[in-house]
């Protein structure tokens, strides 16, 4: 893979002005150097980038990465470790290591004392002062522990930093107000012993890889992690691996604490035991150091018996698996995709067999991208996969015994079993298989869609005398019943029933939309880490005699030899007229994709009528998208290659 690699170099800043202790938890060269040679030695390529605004310049250049290595601290804010990952996130490029949102959260101890309280978590307790006032407003019982609220590396955390009376809680609070500009943490000091926990993965995942405490030598009287404690370290403490019982109990706690604040792919737990010998929260760092010698996870890893090379290897497998990037010489197992789609019978019909070219078109790129592929029908029972347990599912799964209404029988079951999926949600695909259904939800959020009556109100003679009906499936899809050798249009009352009571038809999976008469358009939208991209419309052109009905019926789609089918064509050509009907079609096309909660890619299929006014006929949340697919029609036309649309694809899965 590409990797890019964001990092603030200390000497950087010290040219800038900045002090030794505002660039403590910048980097030395030594750092930069030892995680280059890591990757590299994991077979990835390594761009150094520098900064944020380095990685701004580049971005505006036109640089695009695999995955990006990030480790930038930031400078000025409360958010400024969270700078990198929300510029990554407006480019959608996958990043390793925690989000913006969770490390906005955790840099402010004060907040993460609160969540982690909320969770049930045990953490000392607390008070956050925000200013000179709040000083007073502190009631706990002594003795207490000050510290700046968003700062890291031990960076505002000294012998008085303890403190047993309010004049020295108060002279504690004032100084780090006045050198931090910002608010001060005061919590309960813990007496028992301080465990720093390493931690690797993702939610289930996420595991315990290494544990140490932090044992203060006789020549550290102060007994406090402090900053000038840890650039010292080697003089003033020693770390040990706990007690299989200690080490236990504070997995669990520091598993609880970083699964429940949504940390991702490594970082560190900081616990301190009270008077009981029971571990309690401190602190958690996601972003946390990686110098090579000094820096705690790599030598609490080491004590585990991990190299540094391993446990960079470790944290990569973790954000590739995340992001579903291909392993490409990272050094883990690649990836399993499993493809999975409807059971076919032997004789079934073109439009069903036609999934099969699907599969092979995800086949065939996903093998180019660097995954082990499996492909079959889908089965009901999951869970007996075992040790082949998929990273991840295309799901193609269109029908299920031959019935379109249980399309969303597929997702939902990858959801119970919390296996990662392709294309919509289940709840999606439902409302939008679901024809009536879907009609009604757009109704409501104000989508034009052509009106409809179902069979009772056929029956029960709620029909226009002079509007034409189509007779559609409520539930399948691929023109299913639109057999143009047949009547395709029928008004009134007593030709309605003709039309619902067609040989082999139950009328009430049925319903008659009205016919709206103009031209038809195809819209298809691509998911992805930026959101969803609105592909160029395709208008489908008829080259029908007067008289014929102008619907894409199940031979226009499906039978190459008929006359519908060879005088259909799609264009992506459009005059300047068209502008301003293409951006409404464009416009509403959005609206379904938010209304309806899709994901992935899906088409939205429009009539448009003599007037100009656009109407809904459908939203696809599961279009067909083998090769000579509409939908891959407009892909092209974008530019997108085949893999690149795979990778907008997974980029937008269903977790």
């Amino acid at each position: 893979m590409r990797i890019g690699f964001t990092y603030d170099l200390k000497s950087d800043y010290l040219a800038l002005g900045f002090t030794p202790e505002e660039v403590a938890e910048f980097d030395v060269p030594e750092t930069i150097e030892g995680i280059c040679a890591a990757l590299e030695g994991l077979g990835h390529r390594v761009d150094r980038i520098g900064h944020a605004r380095s990685l701004i310049e580049r971005l505006q250049g036109g640089a695009r990465w695999d995955l990006v290595f990030n480790i930038c601290e930031g400078v000025r804010g409360v958010g400024r470790e969270a700078q990198v990952p929300a510029i990554l996130d407006v480019y959608g490029i996958p990043y390793v290591f925690s989000d913006a949102l969770v490390l906005s959260l955790t840099l402010h101890k004060g907040l993460t004392k609160r969540v982690i309280r909320d969770l049930g978590i045990p953490t000392a307790p607390f008070f956050v002062v925000e200013g000179v006032s709040d000083i007073d407003k502190v009631d706990l019982a002594f003795p207490l522990f000050v510290k700046p609220v968003a700062e890291g590396t031990g960076k505002g955390i000294g012998p008085d930093s303890k403190v047993f009376d309010f004049n020295q809680l108060q002279q504690a609070c004032l100084q780090r107000l006045k050198d931090y500009g910002q608010a001060v943490l005061v919590e309960r000091f813990l007496p028992g012993r301080e465990i720093t926990v390493g931690i690797v993965g993702n939610g289930e995942r996420a595991r315990v890889i290494g544990m140490m405490e932090v044992v203060y030598l006789d020549s550290e009287s102060s007994g406090i992690y402090s900053y000038e404690t840890k650039a010292n370290y080697e003089a003033a403490v020693r770390y040990r691996v706990p007690e299989q019982e200690v080490f236990e109990s504070c997995a669990h706690v520091a598993l609880a604490a970083w699964r429940g604040l949504g940390c991702r792919d490594g970082g560190r737990v900081d616990l301190r035991m009270d008077e009981n010998g029971s571990p309690n929260f401190m602190e958690v760092n996601p972003l946390a150091g990686l110098n090579p010698v000094h820096s705690d996870l790599p030598i609490l890893a080491g004590l585990a018996g991990l190299g540094f090379e391993e446990l960079i290897g470790l944290i990569m497998e973790e954000a590739r698996l995340r992001h579903f990037v291909p392993a490409n010489g990272s050094g883990g197992e690649t990836p399993l995709a499993l493809i999975l789609h409807s059971p076919l019978k032997p004789d079934a019909p073109k439009d069903e067999l036609d999934v099969l070219d699907q599969v092979q078109f995800f086949k065939e790129g996903l093998v180019g991208l660097g995954y082990r592929v499996e492909a079959g029908p889908f089965p009901l029972d999951l869970s007996r996969l075992g040790k082949n347990r998929p990273d991840f599912v295309v799901n193609l799964v269109e029908t299920l015994f031959g019935s379109g209404r249980l399309v969303h029988m597929g997702p939902e079951l990858f959801e119970a079993l919390r296996i990662p999926y392709t294309g919509c949600p289940a709840t999606a695909i439902y409302m939008t298989s679901h024809k009536i259904l879907a009609k009604s939800i757009m109704k409501e959020h104000g989508i034009p869609t052509p009106g409809y009556l179902d069979w009772e109100q056929v029956t029960d003679g709620h029909v226009p005398p002079f509007q034409p009906y189509l007779i559609k499936s409520i539930w399948e899809h691929a023109s299913f019943g639109l057999d143009e050798r047949g009547k395709l249009l029928f008004s009134g009352r007593k030709e309605l029933f003709e039309g619902f009571g067609q040989a082999g038809r139950t009328p009430g999976d049925f319903f008659a939309e009205a016919y709206i008469g103009g031209r038809e358009f195809n819209l298809s939208l691509l998911g992805g880490g930026s959101g969803p991209e609105v592909l160029p419309p395709a208008e489908i052109c008829f080259s029908y005699p007067e008289g014929k009905p102008r619907i894409v019926g199940y031979r226009a789609k499906w039978d190459e030899s008929s006359f519908e089918f060879q005088h259909t064509n799609r264009t992506f050509q459009f005059g300047d007229s068209d502008r301003s009907l293409l951006d409404r079609l464009t416009e509403i096309s959005l609206t379904c994709w938010k209304v309806f909660r899709l994901k992935g890619y899906a088409r939205v299929d429009f009539r448009v009528d003599e007037g100009g006014n656009a109407f809904v006929l459908e939203v696809n949340a599961n279009p067909c998208i083998s090769p000579d697919s509409g939908f891959m029609a407009a892909c092209r036309e974008s530019g997108y290659s085949d893999s690149e649309v795979i990778e907008r694809i997974l980029q937008d899965v269903n977790r």
